[in-house]
């Protein structure tokens, strides 16, 4: 076994950031030392051993925390950890080219997804204060104040749920997904069939355009109707 694979296996990330100098609190949370800030944005999974900062967007597990906190490589971490905590592994374990380009190359990915991941984040939020403000003018004839009723409640939802509270979840590797980007944009390798589509046109469905009347009461009984929307494919990936 390399001393990358060995190192990932013995040591628990806490004892490795506390080590290194962070900070945590009892949440597991602290200063991102990557960039500049005030609030705790970044935080440790002890149950899935990785790292995560929501500011910068970096993250990963504990080998690749140490080479961020020291701008070493992986390899160089790993013996820096092992010495650190004497894990007394042999340091001259020879790790492949094969495992340290895999690593770097799932390092890449996960910085990738982070990157958009962020701007998703940071998208929701805008559209979250514009609906916010569209709220404010109270006046059903209004296109803006239509969409905040029926948008506003579900925008809060996505937020707080997946991309708040759902932060310190790898929900990806939960699922036995695997992250593969075509074109810069994130799918799965699992997929056999992967359509990117542009959002072209969207519409609230109406309650009197529904044919079947029963439909309206069936599925929508709260009246929290979907949007409908329309969309360009642009690309059609298959294996």
């Amino acid at each position: 076994m390399s001393l990358i694979r060995e190192v990932k296996e013995r040591v628990d990330i806490v004892k490795v950031a506390e080590y290194y100098g962070l900070k945590l609190n009892r949440a597991y949370k602290c200063v991102c030392p990557f960039h500049k800030e005030k609030t705790a944005s970044l935080s440790i999974s002890p149950s899935k051993q990785i790292w995560k900062c929501f500011g910068c967007g970096k993250g990963g597990d504990a080998i690749s925390l140490v080479s961020e906190l020291l701008n070493i490589n992986a390899l160089e971490a790993a013996k820096s950890i092992n010495r650190t905590l004497g894990l007394g592994l042999d340091p001259n374990q020879k790790s492949t080219h094969l495992e340290i380009n895999k690593y770097k190359d799932r390092r890449k990915t996960e910085e990738m997804f982070k990157q958009w991941e962020n701007k998703t984040f940071q998208l929701l939020c805008d559209y979250l204060h514009l609906l916010q403000d569209w709220k404010r003018l109270q006046d059903p004839e209004n296109d803006l104040y239509v969409e905040a009723c029926h948008q506003l409640d579900y925008i809060e939802y996505v937020i707080d749920e997946i991309f708040i509270y759902g932060k310190n979840e790898d929900k990806i590797s939960n699922s036995g997904l695997h992250v593969k980007f075509i074109n810069n944009i994130p799918t799965f390798e699992e997929a056999s069939l992967v359509i990117n589509c542009k959002n072209l046109y969207r519409q609230s469905l109406q309650p009197d355009c529904f044919i079947d009347k029963s439909l309206d009461s069936k599925n929508y009984p709260n009246k929290d109707y979907h949007d409908l929307y329309f969309a360009e494919i642009t690309g059609i990936f298959s294996k």
